[in-house]
C-alpha cells in the first residue's frame, strides 16, 4: 500500500506550526482541516485494506501504513493540545483511535490511550454524555485484563499495565461525571481490586 507522502509532508509541517497564536490558527485553519480530513479518507482506505484484522491476515505493508498514522494521530492530538486549540485536538484524537482501531484493535494498551484522549476532549469540550460512553466503552473491553491478572500474585508490567492503568482512569473519569449512576458502588469495587493488584509486587521480566 503505498502512502501519500504529499498528505504526510503536510502533517508534519503542522507539527511544526506553534498553534498557540491565534492569528497563525486564523491563518492555517483551512489547510489544518483539509489535511485532517485528507487524513480520515486514508484512513478508511486503511481499514478496508486491513482485511479485519487480527481476525483476518493483513498485508505487512498495510499494517506499516496503518502503524505509522497511529504515530501521526497520536501526536498530533498531543500537538494541539499543547497549542490549547481544543477543537483540532479532538479531531485528532478521534483519528488516533480511527487509525489504532484499524490495524492495532487487539492492542489494549495502544487503544485506551486513544480512546481516553478522546473522552477528555468531550469532557472539556462540554459533551459529558458523549464522554461517558467512550469510558463506558473502555470498562467494557477491558475489564477481561483484570479478571485475567486478579489470580497473579505479582502486578501487571508493561502493555498490561498500561492497559489496566486506563481502565482504572476510564472508571475514575466515569465516576466524577454520574456519581449517581446505579453501578456506582460496583465501580469503586473495581478501583478497590486494581487498587488491590497494583499494590502487589512487580516482577520485571529477564
Amino acid at each position: 500500500m503505498e502512502v501519500d507522502e504529499r498528505l504526510i509532508a503536510e502533517l508534519e509541517s503542522i507539527l511544526t506550526t506553534d498553534f498557540s497564536d491565534p492569528v497563525i490558527r486564523e491563518a492555517r485553519h483551512d489547510g489544518v482541516y483539509a489535511a485532517l480530513a485528507a487524513l480520515d479518507a486514508h484512513l478508511n482506505e486503511i481499514k478496508v485494506r486491513a482485511n479485519g484484522y487480527p481476525q483476518a491476515p493483513i498485508d505487512g505493508a498495510v499494517w506499516f501504513a496503518g502503524r505509522r498514522m497511529i504515530d501521526l494521530t497520536g501526536r498530533l492530538t498531543l500537538h494541539f493540545r499543547a497549542a490549547g486549540w481544543l477543537r483540532k485536538e479532538f479531531l485528532a484524537s478521534w483519528l488516533w483511535g480511527k487509525a489504532t482501531l484499524a490495524v492495532c484493535a487487539h492492542c489494549h494498551h495502544m487503544v485506551g490511550p486513544a480512546m481516553l484522549a478522546c473522552a477528555d476532549c468531550h469532557e472539556r469540550l462540554g459533551e459529558p454524555v458523549e464522554a461517558i460512553d467512550r469510558y463506558e466503552a473502555v470498562i467494557d473491553d477491558f475489564m477481561w485484563l483484570l479478571d485475567e491478572w486478579e489470580p497473579e500474585t505479582t502486578a501487571p508490567v508493561g502493555d498490561d499495565r498500561v492497559a489496566i492503568e486506563c481502565l482504572q482512569c476510564a472508571v475514575e473519569r466515569l465516576l466524577v461525571l454520574d456519581s449517581a449512576r446505579s453501578d456506582a458502588e460496583a465501580m469503586r469495587i473495581v478501583l478497590t481490586r486494581i487498587d488491590r493488584l497494583f499494590a502487589l509486587p512487580v516482577t520485571h521480566p529477564g
